[in-house]
């Protein structure tokens, strides 16, 4: 198998981040320091539309079938509808929320301060006290199978959606990274029509190359399946491609630098995907449609996937 790049596009900024709808194939990217946020055919990558109404710079984004929701660095937050083509900023906070996740017709996000981190719970328009807060920082946020995760210095911790601890694992190098992804993984020895099994995976990496893949059982507790340590390298971003079979045959790649690397779990064995021209690359994205997306520094969004030699 050979990695063909089917699209180059290049936008004004770097794009920090880009998300998948699998609902209806569309894609959401924003840039660094700029109020836009651009939705993308994902077959063709051309613009469906385009978020400019608030003029402050983007923190964060999320998404739940056609609702966008944006928070920007003014605290403010919209939501946008897709299907309707319209946005309000439906509250304002006195700082901007980071980590936003949706999950259960509810919006969470963590606020960061230089004493402390907080995660918050938004229903409506009005203002509610955090259902967490802690003395560290907080560096990223995932909701799995009804369960908090967030990584702290040298910690990752589980709790409930009210916001109470429910287990703290400790670790002894650097901080983690959390990413949380659904894997379709086959069931054995049940009917052949149900052989389908949506597994949540929350993968965990650090800046010294460590990698973890992480499953979420009984709402409250981290199972590592895997671990592996690829290099002494920052890891700058990983994606699984959704449609690995089982925890020993995962699919993924990560970003080192100005380098791409695919990796399965099967082996740990290690192959360069690309090479981006203007390192580094800033994040990775792999599909439902088994396409991988790799954004750079330079602005660009190299889209391709694997074909047969």
């Amino acid at each position: 198998m050979a990695f063909h790049v089917c699209h180059r596009i290049t936008f004004p900024k770097n794009v920090i981040s880009i998300q998948e709808c699998p609902i209806n194939s569309s894609l959401i990217a924003f840039q660094s320091n700029s109020n836009v946020v651009y939705l993308l055919n994902s077959k063709t990558m051309k613009e469906i539309a385009w978020i400019d109404s608030h003029k402050s710079s983007i923190v964060s984004s999320c998404w739940e079938n056609d609702n966008i929701f944006i928070s920007f660095e003014d605290g403010a937050l919209l939501h946008y509808i897709m299907t309707a083509k319209n946005s309000e900023i439906f509250a304002f906070m006195k700082t901007p929320v980071h980590n936003l996740c949706f999950y259960k017709n509810k919006l969470y996000g963590v606020i960061p301060s230089p004493t402390k981190s907080s995660i918050i719970q938004i229903n409506s328009i009005s203002k509610q006290p955090p259902i967490f807060t802690t003395k560290e920082m907080i560096t990223s946020m995932v909701i799995s199978n009804d369960c908090i995760v967030i990584s702290l210095r040298k910690s990752l911790i589980t709790l409930n959606l009210q916001g109470k601890v429910l287990n703290k694992y400790s670790f002894d190098k650097n901080p983690l990274t959390l990413v949380a992804q659904c894997c379709n993984f086959e069931r054995k020895y049940v009917h052949p029509y149900s052989h389908i099994k949506e597994t949540n995976i929350v993968s965990a990496f650090s800046t010294s190359g460590d990698v973890y893949f992480i499953e979420v059982i009984n709402h409250s507790q981290l199972r590592f399946m895997k671990k592996c340590t690829l290099s002494n390298q920052f890891i700058q971003s990983i994606a699984i491609d959704p449609y690995s079979s089982s925890w020993d045959r995962l699919n993924f790649c990560v970003a080192f630098g100005n380098k791409c690397l695919s990796c399965s779990t099967s082996t740990f064995d290690t192959e360069e995907v690309i090479t981006t021209e203007n390192p580094p690359i800033i994040s990775l994205l792999f599909t439902t449609k088994s396409r991988l997306y790799i954004s750079s520094h330079s602005g660009e969004v190299i889209v391709g996937e694997w074909v047969e030699n």
